[in-house]
């Protein structure tokens, strides 16, 4: 759905899945089961001369329990891509880089709740700048048994749902007709969700999440 009224511009996308899954991966415990799950996402926009701003909600359901019938963690078919562009640069599926760092989802979503503010503002023709906010979590609770293929961060041992929160910085400068220098700084706020999380380590760590941050440089 979109809708443009004066200086605003508003969209929402709204999806369910169901359907019976079979899948004979990762975890077992998730063959025979019926799907259900969602995505809500809108975002407004607004423009006032030199100036813009907008403000994201974005939930995509999770699945908390391996040992019932349902699955409603969001998912697409094995060897297909989820796309959920454009929001945290760090954490999720940015335009800068295009690579997620480790224990990130990227456009890989499933179960996560986001909130984002942001502005922009045009020096001139050559300089722009924009300013984002996001507030990350996970839609449902993690546990020892969970898997990253589910959503979540695995071996953490713990069930925070915070993620944390997430600053980015961009400049771009239009130096030429046909050249601009895209300049970034992320840096994400580690919340408790992210504790105890090291690659490959076992559940019951007692590791604090250091902030992970990101500085670029793109022609």
């Amino acid at each position: 759905y979109d809708l443009k009224f004066g200086n605003f511009k508003w969209w929402v996308n709204g999806i369910y899945e169901s359907g019976d899954l079979n899948d004979t991966g990762t975890p077992a415990a998730n063959e025979n089961k019926e799907v259900k799950a969602m995505v809500f996402d809108t975002q407004l926009d607004g423009k006032w001369g030199q100036w813009g701003a907008f403000a994201r909600f974005m939930y995509v359901s999770g699945d908390d329990d391996t040992t019932d019938s349902e699955f409603e963690g969001w998912l697409t078919p094995k060897g297909a891509e989820q796309s959920m562009s454009n929001y945290a640069e760090l954490w999720g599926d940015g335009k800068f880089d295009k690579a997620k760092p480790d224990g990130t989802q990227g456009k890989d979503v499933t179960n996560i709740m986001a909130f984002g503010l942001g502005g922009s503002y045009t020096l001139s023709k050559a300089w722009m700048f924009k300013l984002s906010w996001w507030n990350l979590s996970f839609a449902q609770d993690g546990a020892d048994s969970q898997t990253a293929d589910e959503g979540f961060i695995s071996n953490t041992g713990q069930t925070d749902k915070n993620i944390g929160n997430e600053f980015d910085l961009w400049v771009t400068w239009s130096f030429m007709k046909a050249m601009k220098a895209h300049f970034l700084f992320s840096y994400l706020v580690a919340g408790d969700a992210l504790d105890n999380y090291v690659s490959g380590a076992t559940a019951g760590a007692t590791t604090r999440a250091e902030d992970p941050w990101e500085l670029g440089l793109q022609l």
